[in-house]
């Protein structure tokens, strides 16, 4: 839950939720992961996303680890 919650605060506009959408579109998995694993992809297309979502990854990596301690 906390990784949705997380990744819902790094889109700053609806064009951000419908450019990832259209990007990964019948794609399988959750979203969190399947863009973990293709950030690459972001990034040649919409950069400032790109580093949102970066830093954001980031941050729950960190809270992860203190949690799982």
């Amino acid at each position: 839950m906390f990784q949705m919650f997380a990744l819902a605060n790094a889109w700053s506009c609806d064009e951000d939720v419908d450019y990832v959408y259209k990007l990964f579109n019948g794609r399988e998995g959750t979203p969190y992961n399947i863009i973990n694993q293709n950030m690459e992809l972001i990034k040649e297309g919409r950069p400032g996303l790109y580093e949102r979502l970066k830093k954001v990854y980031k941050e729950v990596e960190s809270f992860v680890s203190k949690i799982e301690g």
